[in-house]
């Protein structure tokens, strides 16, 4: 069974993501793929330099998210890297529970690899102060926000309420994995 997990900054994602590998589920980071992508992929890097004038991940961020079409331009280069590196670990993990954790998911047409999506929603007070809280709360911040999508249109076949208290999303987790253990098997 393969799940995907998606959410706005400061939902939560990875806190129940980690929620799911205590229940056995092996976990791929999207956003860490990207990371080391980036980092380590000479192509990918040049590319990136060379229609966005650096791969700098600080920069990328603050350019990406104010300016559509850089955003488009990045993501162009980038879903298609992180997209063949999660297909590579699912290979490698073939049989075994996968959760796998994407910001933008949807967005990103990955939904295709995965058997259920999960959104995770929190409130944006709550999620202001969670970045707030590891210091992750910053100018750029707030247009991250605005750019991913609402959550009524994000298209999740469960939503875990992730603002009320740990316990209460650990029971959410619960009660998916036993309806989703039950229909799959």
């Amino acid at each position: 069974m393969i799940l995907g997990i998606t959410g706005g900054i400061g939902s939560g994602k990875s806190m129940v993501a980690q929620l799911f590998c205590e229940q056995g589920f092996l976990a791929i980071d999207a956003d860490r793929i990207g990371h080391r992508i980036l980092e380590n992929d000479e192509q990918v890097k040049t590319e990136v330099e060379k229609m966005l004038g650096t791969s700098n991940r600080a920069a990328l961020r603050n350019l990406v998210f104010i300016n559509m079409p850089k955003r488009k331009q990045l993501e162009s280069i980038m879903w298609p890297a992180i997209r063949k590196e999660i297909e590579t670990e699912i290979r490698n993990k073939k049989g075994r529970d996968i959760i796998i954790e994407a910001a933008l998911l949807i967005e990103s047409g990955f939904t295709d690899l995965v058997d259920t999506t999960i959104m995770v929603n929190a409130d944006r007070k709550t999620r202001v102060r969670r970045l707030k809280a590891v210091g992750r709360y910053d100018t750029s911040t707030e247009n991250i926000i605005k750019a991913q999508l609402p959550i009524l249109k994000k298209h999740a076949d469960f939503i875990i309420e992730n603002a009320k208290n740990p316990v209460s999303t650990k029971q959410q987790v619960a009660r998916i994995i036993e309806q989703l253990r039950c229909e799959h098997g």
